[in-house]
């Protein structure tokens, strides 16, 4: 992939800009609000040059704020934008004016990636596949759309809240919710959108990798839906409804163990889970009589027997201040973490140790603290971030430029006829992207897992090395609540969460405790491409196996680790899992009802941490094109989270206001809730944006006068009368099957979508369309479903295998990588290095 000729007009190159995972790669960004511009920022605050391409009016999200006061509506001061939009350059085009069109298919041969993100039948004819593929036949074309390119509901339109409700990790809100009365509730922000374009970036990064070593003529079209991507990051709760009759419901049948806890002056999410976590806080409570016995030292035993003690724990916790607990707890290795608003997180001393705030000045909007890049790069210097382009403020420096830039070959002088032969075509598209780069995976539960099934998706070998003398928390399962009245454990292969979590490896058991243990690690990282790890920074290196040991045995390796705070800082060792993380990032504070405590995550933050990771992974393996030279990766999984909520902070900055929970309402638009259906716990997402919209809504409704009613005229009459209004819909719906009114209102292009839970998503017949589930072969179950990566390339195949068994591969990896003999063999499984 050549890098774009420089012009006169190019800003001038530096060293640093050269060393960058994707300098050198050309990005047109065509989408708008969220999903697509986040998409974009991925790749350009690593590198890429991405000329963002606005309708004369500008991207929506200039309109959406949060704005300084006096300022509302300014489109050069929109925090959203602002932060969606930094290392852009902005020109406008008209894709229905001749000229501008003219401009655009010029842009799309300079282009190696197009990112969009409109349904199909929103796209102009010159933006579809099939035009893209003879424009420019090498183009990368992204789409993140609500419900995807294929299947019955490809073209029903969707946003943030219905796509999130209809892929399931909605209804699972509020956690630690005590009644069915109020409805399910979606994560704080644009959650879905913003992690939609991380899996987008993650297929983009790893198919620009494919380009160069397997097909560099070859273009792909990239197809993420947002409704799979809410499902994937629930797709463990998923997995544990539907195969170890787990309930599914943010009103759990039973009370959860522990979580959410309110202090003095707060929350904090404490996760004293596993058995020794359990014995430090018992000390940390002073040892009182009521939990002293032994039977408390068992995980089964604590969750069956949790109300005991319950209200004691609570009654404790609200003599405690919040950060001393926090630091107290911490330091003694218990995960947890408070649960932080904007001013916490602006001034929480971890970040400011790290240097994860940035200073950006925009010339109208000021100076605010951004956030920073989540993963540090040893190998590439972190690019500053530069302030989100004005509207068409580079119009005549992209004219020169693309002007200046030697095009893509069109699709007749792309290839000759041999070239383009069916052969050659399934041949292509039976490989995958990362075919031929070996992982090594020092990984449990969810955060660090799920990255490894992600790179092995796409074709890497992933080698999953576990403790079989400690082993994964996901092994070690309890179902749990059953109708049973205690807690059953789960054999070794067979939890789902952990099923869910490794498809597509290969496992081997070492004792890395011992001398022999470790160096049989050091011996396969030399073999390998990356290395990485979610454990506590320090760890490792404990072990002899830090990233300083591995990159001494080959300079090309990228060794990457997740820790929950980053390495480096006063609380670096802290512990944590996507709990903490979410409320210390300031997740938790957002999700929620207003009237209701914050609502922490069951996991999907996780899930996200996963994909990040993933894609800066992907992103090192570019860079290593480029440069030979391999690198280390620090990523933080609070940071993760904090990235995803630039808007709040930038806008808090601006305003003084500190963003507070709205439940499923936005800021701007109503209707925009989740209503009653008929029956018991039955719910639907409705999300109208315009005038238009709302009088096709009240034809539905069969209330057409509405549209007309001077308190539903227009948007801000319906935003001041949103009360009434809700109540006016919940009382037509109630009476009405949920999935009835779902399809009439799309029948009419009004949003709408059903709070899915896992026994829906089962039988979604869009879901199944999509090949959303794979089948794969389990020895001890049989053959189960489980939730699939969530994307798409068209005419690849991605891979699907079950998770392995414990030690499964051990003899054939210690054989074929590093040549031991059998007897060898033997001999470590005697010593109890293996099993």
């Amino acid at each position: 992939m050549p890098p774009a000729t420089p012009t006169d007009s190019t800003p001038p190159a530096n060293d640093a800009d050269q060393c960058r995972p994707f300098s050198g790669t050309r990005v047109l960004e065509l989408g708008s609000f969220v999903s697509a511009p986040y998409c974009g920022k991925l790749l350009a605050d690593l590198g890429a040059d991405v000329i963002k391409v606005e309708a004369p009016g500008g991207d929506d999200a200039r309109l959406d704020g949060p704005f300084p006061k006096g300022h509302v509506g300014d489109p050069e001061r929109s925090a959203l934008f602002l932060y969606l939009n930094t290392n852009k350059r902005s020109v406008v085009c008209d894709p229905s004016s001749d000229a501008d069109r003219e401009q655009l298919k010029e842009l799309l041969r300079w282009a190696d990636v197009v990112i969009d993100n409109r349904r199909a039948t929103e796209l102009p004819e010159i933006l579809r596949w099939e035009s893209l593929q003879s424009i420019n036949p090498s183009l990368v074309s992204v789409s993140i759309t609500p419900y995807g390119l294929m299947g019955p509901a490809a073209d029903m339109p969707g946003d943030e809240l219905t796509a999130i409700h209809a892929g399931g990790l909605a209804n699972l809100f509020p956690t630690r919710c005590r009644s069915i009365e109020s409805p399910p509730v979606k994560l704080g922000g644009y959650q879905a959108s913003y992690q939609s374009a991380i899996f987008a970036a993650f297929v983009t990064a790893s198919t620009l990798f494919g380009q160069r070593n397997i097909d560099a003529a070859k273009g792909q079209l990239i197809d993420v839906s947002m409704q799979d991507v809410a499902m994937a990051l629930a797709s463990p709760a998923v997995a544990l409804w539907r195969y170890n009759d787990l309930s599914w419901r943010r009103v759990p049948d039973r009370p959860p163990a522990m979580g959410r806890m309110e202090t003095s002056d707060g929350y904090i999410i404490l996760n004293a889970f596993d058995d020794h976590h359990f014995e430090i806080f018992r000390g940390i409570m002073g040892n009182p009589e009521w939990c002293s016995g032994d039977e408390w030292k068992s995980m089964a035993y604590r969750n069956h027997h949790l109300m005991d003690i319950a209200p004691m724990i609570d009654a404790w916790a609200l003599t405690q201040e919040k950060e001393a607990l926090h630091r107290r707890a911490g330091e003694a290795r218990i995960p947890n973490g408070p649960i932080n608003d904007a001013a916490d997180v602006l001034a929480y001393r971890q970040y400011a140790a790290r240097n994860y705030f940035v200073d950006v000045d925009h010339p109208v909007a000021g100076t605010q603290r951004y956030p920073g890049l989540p993963y540090k790069f040893s190998g590439a210097p972190s690019l500053p971030l530069k302030p989100a382009p004005q509207l068409d403020e580079h119009q005549d420096v992209v004219k020169t430029l693309v002007g200046n830039t030697t095009p893509a070959p069109s699709s007749e002088e792309s290839s000759s006829p041999a070239e383009s032969s069916s052969v050659q075509s399934a041949v292509a598209t039976t490989k995958l992207p990362l075919d031929g780069v070996r992982v090594l995976e020092f990984a449990w539960v969810w955060a660090g897992p799920y990255a490894g099934l992600l790179l092995a998706s796409l074709g890497a070998e992933v080698i999953k090395v576990e403790s079989h003398k400690r082993q994964d928390l996901m092994r070690r399962s309890f179902v749990w609540p059953l109708p049973d009245s205690a807690p059953s454990s789960i054999p070794t292969n067979q939890g789902m969460a952990y099923n869910a979590m490794n498809m597509n490896k290969k496992a081997i058991t070492l004792d890395l405790s011992t001398e022999a243990g470790a160096q049989l690690a050091l011996d396969l990282a030399k073999t390998a491409d990356v290395v990485f790890d979610n454990m506590r920074p320090g760890a490792l290196d404990r072990l002899g196996l830090g990233q300083e040991a591995l990159r001494a045995l080959n300079d090309q390796l990228i060794v990457a680790s997740s820790s929950g705070r980053g390495h480096g800082g006063p609380e670096t060792e802290y512990l944590g899992y996507a709990m903490p993380h979410q409320g210390i990032g300031g997740g938790a504070y957002i999700t929620g009802h207003p009237d209701e405590p914050p609502c922490h995550s069951l996991g999907d933050i996780d899930i996200m941490n996963a994909a990040t990771l993933a894609y800066s992974i992907v992103a090192a393996l570019n860079h290593r094109e480029s440069t030979g030279l391999g690198q280390f990766i620090d990523y933080s999984q609070c940071e993760g989270v904090t990235s995803l909520l630039g808007e709040m902070l930038i806008g808090f900055q601006m305003t003084g206001e500190t963003p507070e929970r709205i439940g499923n309402r936005h800021h701007r638009h109503a209707p925009h809730n989740v209503y009653p259906a008929w029956g018991v716990d039955r719910w639907l997402a409705i999300s109208v944006h315009s005038d238009p919209e709302f009088e096709a809504f009240t034809a539905v409704l069969g209330r057409p006068e509405l549209a007309t009613d001077e308190r539903f005229a227009n948007a801000t009459a319906r935003k001041q009368n949103e009360d009434a209004l809700d109540a006016l819909i919940a009382e037509w719906t109630r009476e009405r099957d949920r999935d009835w009114i779902v399809d009439e209102f799309q029948k009419a292009q009004v949003r709408a979508a059903p709070s899915r839970e896992a026994r829906d998503l089962w039988v979604d017949g869009h879901l199944r369309a999509r090949g959303a589930f794979k089948t794969v072969e389990h020895p001890e179950l049989g053959k189960i479903d489980l939730v699939d990566a969530p994307f798409r390339i068209e005419g690849i195949e991605h891979r699907a295998t079950t998770a392995p068994q414990l030690g499964q591969h051990t003899d054939a990896v210690l054989s074929e990588l590093l040549g031991l003999s059998a007897a060898a063999i033997d001999q470590l499984r005697t010593d109890e290095i293996i099993l």
